[in-house]
């Protein structure tokens, strides 16, 4: 059977790679005919007809931001803030709490986080939203549990939100796994 070489392209006519079919075989979204050299920065847009152009390209690049371990403080005087087995950190409901971390690399601004509930250690059933505040590659998210539950902060949650807002960024960090609880010793 003989086979040859087909240049694919996406839904917005841009080159993304080359495929070997067999000769009968015709695919859509391809041409017979191979894009230009590109430059460090340019995408070939098949124009149709057999001819591509070339562009710039404009699509933002993406940087992995590792924060260091999150730190997770009390911020009241009677701190009920403790760390049990397996590094899970266990507080009272309607405990106020910050979570602080360094992130080099992300420009000063506000992020919306979302710390989730969750069922059977990884199920989430609802989430909690808190602001992180970054400064000066400071990172503070302070918020508090009005419901008890085990609740966990990923970094694969946030980052499904930070690509859905086309940030330029995404974060690696571990989870911080927190079970917020029912203080009956309250007076």
């Amino acid at each position: 059977m003989n086979q040859k070489q087909v240049f694919l392209y996406d839904e917005n006519r841009q080159f993304v790679g080359s495929k070997f079919i067999a000769e009968s075989e015709k695919l859509i979204q391809s041409t017979d005919v191979p894009p230009p050299e590109l430059g460090e920065n340019e995408v070939a847009v098949y124009a149709g007809n057999g001819r591509w152009i070339k562009r710039e390209n404009t699509t933002q690049k993406i940087v992995t931001v590792k924060l260091t371990k999150p730190e997770v403080q009390s911020l009241t005087i009677d701190d009920t803030i403790r760390v049990g087995l397996g590094g899970i950190v266990w507080l009272p409901i309607n405990q106020p709490f910050s979570i602080k971390t360094t992130a080099v690399g992300i420009p000063d601004s506000q992020l919306m986080v979302m710390i989730e509930r969750v069922v059977d250690g990884s199920k989430a059933v609802d989430d909690v939203r808190v602001l992180a505040e970054i400064k000066d590659g400071k990172v503070t998210i302070d918020g508090v549990f009005k419901v008890s539950g085990n609740y966990l902060l990923r970094a694969s949650r946030l980052n499904e939100g930070l690509e859905r807002i086309k940030a330029p960024f995404r974060l690696m960090f571990d989870t911080v796994e927190f079970d917020a609880y029912e203080d009956l010793n309250v007076s």
